[in-house]
């Protein structure tokens, strides 16, 4: 189940006309950091804190993007 702070989010950015994309990047991201939450073993959890970062880079990369189409 998504956490409500991530449905809200994506509730605002669906409304503001954002693509489906930075709303897929926000439900992995959700995904990878309740995975990290339950591994044990330190080198899997660096490969998924890697995966998290590249996705919120990925992300920001499109908000800005947007920003800047606005203008």
């Amino acid at each position: 189940e998504t956490p409500e702070d991530v449905r809200v989010a994506q509730s605002v950015l669906k409304n503001a006309g954002f693509t489906s994309r930075e709303v897929e990047l926000l439900n992995e991201i959700a995904g990878l950091k309740q995975v990290l939450a339950a591994v044990l073993d330190e080198k899997k959890k660096q490969a998924i804190k890697k995966q998290i970062q590249e996705k919120q880079i990925e992300f920001n990369v499109l908000m800005e993007r947007q920003k800047r189409q606005r203008k």
